[in-house]
């Protein structure tokens, strides 16, 4: 059974997610799934390290095609980590995502 970490604390206040990044450095068995939770305002996201390795990953908040704030968190070999992005109106999400930036 896989162990699960949390990693709270809401990357930015104006963010939000849509999806993931396609070809980021070193993702490779590295994935991002992304869930807007309309009743909390904000965005869930589950990165997921199928690899034999732990992995630093960071996630970037892209809002309208602009790069934002990044996140960088350790994802243990074979585990899963989550965390959110929060206190989004509904408008601001859909023009915001979640996107890998690397995986070291």
């Amino acid at each position: 059974m896989k162990a699960l970490r949390w990693s709270s604390g809401l990357i930015a206040a104006t963010a939000l997610l849509a999806g993931c990044g396609g070809g980021a450095k070193g993702c490779s068995g590295v994935t991002l799934e992304t869930e807007q939770n309309e009743m909390f305002g904000r965005i869930d996201a589950t990165i997921t390290n199928k690899t034999n390795e732990p992995k630093l990953v960071t996630v970037a908040i892209v809002s309208d095609g602009e790069r934002g704030k990044e996140n960088t968190m350790r994802v243990d070999a074979k585990d899963v980590a989550e965390t959110s992005v929060g206190n989004m109106t509904k408008s601001v999400r859909e023009r915001t995502s979640l996107e890998l930036v690397q995986c070291e």
